[in-house]
């Protein structure tokens, strides 16, 4: 079951990654370098917002329904109702983070796109968090998939009549974020109702189990706090010290070598509720190091092949204008391949609480 579900989530992750490539060529190619540089830091904000007023939710959330589905009911009643207060409480800290600080923090981005990247927050927050945290939790692996594959989907389409269609720039690209994520929060939604069958459920958060979620959910939140920044924050440093167009040619390569990250996101995704609810240590034991050995090994060769055609790759998608992503492309390769044996690593000590 695990390699199947390992299957699934990869090809999953393959077939999202073809329509992804799409969805960035197409934002990329209308929008230039400037315009893609301003678009990747407007809808980083809400993601940067969203990782630190989450609280480990999504992880706690995995980890709670995988440990203990006789409580199911009354955890998502607990999961979706403090995510609805989190997320309320996070557009009031970006609203004001964008009134009265974003010259400060993303100078050369207008603040009315800011604005509008704001009304993620919510999406980010169920559909990224709590809602696929319970499908995981309950190994939904399919259904888990199908939400990504659905958004991607839809985020391709609407991107090529908002942007292509309507010619709507910046401002387009970021509508069809909001309602690709929109779509995927409801579906996914739809999903956790059915798993319920009968037995309904409130927003009544159950003080109890809110305790508990957030005694686990705060071991993890400030790795993945440091984590995420690790990740991002050079996009932000980058238009702080050059400017938005830089910020353009580095998310390209951006782009490209995270694409290496498929395969150890699949293993991890699948890993993590597996490891939560086996019982068998030694059977944990044996598994994660294989698991963590192969992904390593395929994820070196993939790095190897990307560094070879990083230039092709970047004139193929993207055209000449983008020929400045090339060496950071190839630079980034190592941190790469690094953090994909980190990330299943981190996953399985995760699971054990």
């Amino acid at each position: 079951m695990f390699i199947k579900n390992v299957s699934i989530t990869f090809v999953t992750r393959i077939l999202s990654l073809l329509i992804g490539i799409g969805t960035s060529v197409i934002i990329a190619r209308v929008l230039g370098p400037e315009g893609q540089g301003i678009y990747s830091l407007a809808i980083l904000l809400p993601l940067i917002i969203v990782t630190f007023t989450n609280l480990g939710i999504g992880r706690s959330t995995i980890y709670h329904i995988g440990k203990d589905t006789n409580a199911f009911k009354d955890l998502v009643g607990a999961i979706l109702g403090s995510s609805f207060v989190i997320s309320i409480a996070s557009m009031f800290i970006g609203l004001i983070i964008v009134l009265f600080f974003s010259n400060s923090i993303l100078p050369g981005v207008p603040q009315i796109f800011l604005l509008l990247a704001l009304l993620l927050i919510p999406f980010q927050l169920f559909s990224s968090q709590s809602l696929s945290g319970i499908l995981l939790g309950i190994q939904k692996i399919k259904e888990y998939n199908l939400v990504a594959i659905i958004q991607s989907l839809f985020m391709l389409a609407l991107a090529a009549f908002f942007l292509i269609g309507l010619n709507w720039g910046i401002a387009g690209a970021i509508t069809a974020n909001l309602l690709s994520l929109l779509f995927a929060t409801l579906l996914a939604f739809f999903w956790v109702s059915r798993s319920l069958e009968n037995r309904h459920f409130s927003f009544q958060i159950n003080k109890n189990i809110l305790r508990s979620l957030f005694s686990f959910g705060y071991k993890a939140h400030l790795s993945n706090v440091f984590a995420f920044l690790h990740l991002r924050i050079d996009q932000v440093m980058l238009n702080f010290f050059l400017n938005p167009m830089t910020v353009g040619f580095y998310v390209i390569s951006v782009n490209i070598v995270e694409k290496l990250w498929l395969l150890s996101q699949a293993v991890s995704t699948v890993l993590y509720p597996k490891v939560a609810s086996m019982k068998d240590e030694e059977q944990r034991k044996r598994l994660t190091p294989l698991v963590a050995r192969n992904t390593l090994l395929i994820t070196m060769l993939g790095a190897f092949v990307v560094f070879l055609l990083a230039k092709w790759l970047i004139l193929l998608l993207y055209s000449e204008k983008y020929l400045p992503s090339v060496e950071p492309l190839q630079v980034l390769l190592i941190g790469i391949v690094a953090i994909s044996i980190e990330r299943i690593i981190a996953n399985d000590i995760n699971a054990l609480g």
